[in-house]
């Protein structure tokens, strides 16, 4: 899934610090998501960011001489490096895109072309002579290029400039822009594609759920402990029969006869991750993603003679979906366990 950020939605939370903005980017750091970020928007950004820092302090340093005059106090002025915060916002950005949690789009000079015709033209998103349009046009050129090289891929473009960007009603691109790419969903809030994106909804109650069971002081020991007591007898039934449903051929194919006899041990069973929350309060239903590696005896005996005793021993690993409910009384109790898939290690 590409999501790709305006420079408005940026400004608003630069450092992604508050609560969708910092989901959104543990996001991408487990590659859930693909960031993406025009360079011109993070030019921008820069621009903007410490221009707005300028203001601010100039405004400070007016309201201390207003305080120094009716209280003929003193007050220190402010000393404020003004590269200081321009080198860390840069750093911030650069340490993400070295780290691949962001990827920076680069434009070319074919989309300067391009958008030198439409603005002569007045094609969308060139409504007024304002110059601020023909960035916008540069950066809508490199995100719709990116997204129609990528049609099978979600693409969500989050913006809040509704001028340049959106329709009239403000429900979906405009009209003009949509002609170019049918591959684009455009929202106008990070809290949005959290609403939207059923993949990003569960992640969004993983994550809160984790959180929930911090809060509870429950690790995630506890839930294997629970895995290991209520389920291990129907973990060792779904692999029974499972492997006596398969042919052998779907691991050895050279054997089209035969059965294996799984070799078990109850502590090879190991939690890999939460996958899905359902229900987030006084009780928790969620699901788990655990793999059991095991051993097994792949018997290709001689059926006309009677001899069982030709055999090799295969490393399996057990795909298992575990379904577990959580109450302060009756701590985990398991719902539901389904056995995904079987493979050689």
């Amino acid at each position: 899934m590409n999501i790709f950020l305006d420079t408005n939605i940026l400004y608003a939370d630069p450092f992604f610090s508050s609560s969708f903005y910092e989901l959104l980017l543990k996001c991408s750091v487990d590659k859930k998501i693909a960031i993406l970020i025009p360079d011109i928007c993070l030019n921008e950004l820069y621009f903007k960011l410490t221009s707005k820092e300028k203001v601010l302090v100039n405004e400070i340093k007016q309201k201390v001489n207003e305080l120094n005059r009716l209280t003929s106090i003193d007050y220190p002025e402010l000393d404020i490096d003004f590269k200081f915060f321009e080198k860390k916002i840069k750093s911030f950005y650069e340490q993400k895109i070295s780290d691949q949690i962001f990827c920076k789009l680069n434009h070319t000079s074919n989309a300067f072309e391009e958008n030198l015709e439409k603005a002569i033209k007045g094609t969308p998103p060139f409504f007024t002579d304002k110059k601020e349009e023909f960035r916008d046009s540069l950066i809508w050129s490199i995100i719709r290029d990116y997204a129609n090289n990528q049609p099978r891929t979600q693409n969500y473009f989050i913006t809040a400039n509704y001028r340049d960007f959106w329709n009239h009603d403000k429900t979906d691109i405009h009209t003009s822009l949509r002609q170019e790419s049918s591959h684009i969903v455009i929202v106008d809030s990070v809290k949005k594609i959290f609403d939207l994106e059923t993949s990003l909804v569960d992640y969004k109650k993983s994550h809160e759920f984790l959180k929930w069971l911090n809060n509870q002081k429950i690790d995630l020991y506890a839930i294997q402990k629970a895995i290991n007591l209520y389920i291990w007898n129907r973990v060792v039934d779904l692999i029974d029969r499972k492997i006596k449903n398969f042919p052998i051929n779907k691991f050895k194919p050279e054997h089209e006869m035969g059965f294996i006899v799984p070799e078990l041990a109850k502590e090879n069973l190991v939690l890999n991750k939460i996958e899905k929350v359902s229900a987030i309060d006084d009780f928790g239903v969620f699901e788990v993603s655990s793999s059991l590696k095991f051993q097994g005896k792949l018997h290709y005996p001689n059926y006309d003679k009677g001899d069982f005793s030709n055999f090799e021993t295969l490393s399996l690993i057990a795909k298992i979906i575990l379904t577990l409910s959580y109450d302060k009384e009756q701590l985990f109790k398991p719902v539901f366990t389904d056995l995904k898939d079987i493979e050689l290690e």
